[in-house]
């Protein structure tokens, strides 16, 4: 992931998905804090469309950051879990993570395609709580995303999602 781009909550300016690691980690900073998020109703979905709809990632959020990959050279068969491996530090001993995964179509479309969530002071796995040390990076495994299996577009580009908001 390559987040020296990425301002949080802003769609247009994201991250980029790169299968290389980079020399120095770039860094992001999320916002959870009730304060700075609108409203909870404001951001409730009623669209028959909701796996293509795009309103939350239009919407001015600084709990989330997203990474694009680059367009995909030709038509892509994915199918599996996805796996997620971040460096997270927190200000707070717990926090809830929210990933989504979509493929933004050459049109700017976008399909969901699958999400996971992991609970901070539960990352080590299994029911003990270990809460994090504010400011101290650790790397996180996220749980393994819904299984998907779906033929991505030739063009299409897929969209990962990092929110640190209320859900």
């Amino acid at each position: 992931l390559d987040v020296s781009s990425a301002v949080a909550g802003d769609v247009t300016r994201s991250g980029r998905l790169i299968a290389q690691t980079q020399a120095a980690p770039a860094t992001v900073t999320l916002t959870s804090d009730p304060r700075f998020l609108p409203p909870r109703e404001d951001l409730e979905i009623d669209a028959p469309q909701y796996l293509r709809d795009q309103r939350s990632a239009y919407t001015d959020l600084r709990s989330q950051v997203m990474w694009h990959s680059a367009p995909l050279p030709s038509e892509t068969v994915f199918a599996g879990r996805p796996h997620l491996r971040l460096q997270v530090a927190s200000d707070q001993p717990d926090a809830d993570l929210w990933i989504s995964l979509y493929e933004v179509l050459p049109d700017g479309s976008a399909i969901y395609l699958s999400s996971s969530a992991v609970r901070l002071r539960y990352r080590k796995g299994g029911l003990d709580a270990t809460p994090m040390v504010p400011g101290k990076p650790e790397h996180i495994e996220v749980p393994a995303m819904d299984f998907f299996a779906r033929a991505l577009a030739r063009g299409s580009r897929l969209r990962l999602i990092v929110d640190a908001g209320p859900h």
